[in-house]
């Protein structure tokens, strides 16, 4: 933005004055005489050099702009190249946006197909689940007997096996330790 979009001009053909405007004209002939004193001063221009040219008014304000940038230029730099990396990173995120867009359709149609083929699949696990569920209530009655006569049997080894390793273990207990008798005279 200029500078010289900030101030007003007046024009040639002015419109009646009425009391609620009067204030607003008087400041903005208050804003013009400060600018044409202050361009005056800065030796820009002359005392009556741009009356009633707006294109000498514009150059000498332009000029005017230019200098001031020119005698802040470091600050002026820095807070173009901060806005031109804003800048930057709006049009990416922009494009990011519009990528996001595009790809936003098509995203949500895969979703939906992978939806729809778990759903199915989860259905099928369902069937399976009560077919596996049927075919265990479905099964023949146990043959009770020939399962306790098997229980019989396994109980009686079990039992078997404990008396022999308590027989073994009371004999170990009550003869003399090592070297037995009969070891011993086959030893000598």
């Amino acid at each position: 933005m200029s500078l010289l979009a900030t101030i007003p001009v007046a024009t040639p053909s002015l419109p009646p004055v009425s009391p609620a405007t009067a204030p607003e004209l008087l400041d903005s002939l208050h804003q013009h005489r400060a600018l044409q004193t202050e361009l005056q001063r800065q030796g820009f221009v002359q005392a009556g050099h741009h009356a009633g040219h707006p294109e000498a008014l514009y150059t000498q304000l332009e000029a005017l702009y230019e200098s001031y940038r020119h005698t802040n230029s470091r600050e002026w730099m820095a807070s173009e190249q901060q806005r031109r990396e804003v800048l930057g990173r709006i049009r990416e995120l922009e494009t990011q946006a519009a990528e996001l867009e595009r790809a936003g359709p098509a995203a949500n149609a895969v979703l939906e197909a992978r939806r729809v083929v778990a759903t199915e699949r989860a259905a099928q696990l369902r069937q399976r689940l009560e077919q596996v569920r049927e075919e265990v209530l479905d099964l023949p009655p146990r043959n009770w007997p020939l399962l306790g006569l098997l229980a019989v049997v396994l109980t009686a080894l079990t039992a078997a096996l404990y008396l022999f390793y308590a027989g073994t273990a009371f004999r170990a207990f009550t003869r003399p330790s090592w070297p037995r008798p009969a070891v011993a005279r086959r030893l000598t």
